[in-house]
């Protein structure tokens, strides 16, 4: 396992990101419904808006599969934290094992981009618009504790809020798990 600086004009990981958010759907005019010229263009806009603003893009990299996930984070300066930006897995590599190693490759990320900012907290907003409540229930089931879900006064998001002290905590157990699998 490693971890590797994100190619946003890599034509791979626009793919994966393309796949990620047709299946996933997290924002509208992400659809089979669309043209391949459609989708291409979107995707292109969402990493100029949205992912070329991040200070850290990195992705997880298994020694047999590849990128399993990728983490955008930019530095908050007011708060003090690291913004999550755009944290997805790799879904071309869905497998049985996937449950397991996701949360461990996402851990293991924010530790990294937490120690190379040099900060001991992380935030962002679940800001989906389809299936919202099953991803809420995914990161409270395979979080493993590493983050708090607490609503936003006033507005329709909720705010994630991670501690590194629980990152790490959470990177004890889930090595182990990961470990497993990678043999």
């Amino acid at each position: 396992m490693e971890i590797s600086d994100v190619d946003l004009n890599s034509e791979d990981f626009k793919e994966i990101l393309k796949l990620y958010l047709v299946e996933s759907q997290p924002y509208k005019g992400f659809s089979d419904d669309y043209s391949n010229m459609y989708k291409d263009d979107r995707v292109k806009n969402f990493i100029k808006s949205d992912l070329s603003r991040s200070d850290f893009s990195t992705s997880f990299v298994s020694k047999r599969e590849g990128p399993l996930f990728f983490l955008f984070c930019k530095k908050d300066i007011t708060k003090n934290s690291l913004q999550i930006i755009f944290p997805f897995p790799n879904t071309k590599l869905v497998n049985i094992t996937s449950f397991t190693r996701w949360p461990f490759a996402f851990c293991h990320l924010m530790l990294d981009q937490l120690e190379r900012s040099g900060l001991d907290r992380a935030y962002g907003t679940i800001e989906r618009k389809n299936k919202k409540s099953n991803y809420e229930k995914a990161l409270i089931r395979f979080g493993h504790k590493m983050f708090e879900i607490q609503d936003i006064e006033g507005e329709r998001f909720k705010k994630v809020v991670i501690k590194k002290e629980n990152l790490i905590e959470a990177h004890k157990k889930l090595s182990r798990l990961y470990k497993k699998y990678e043999k």
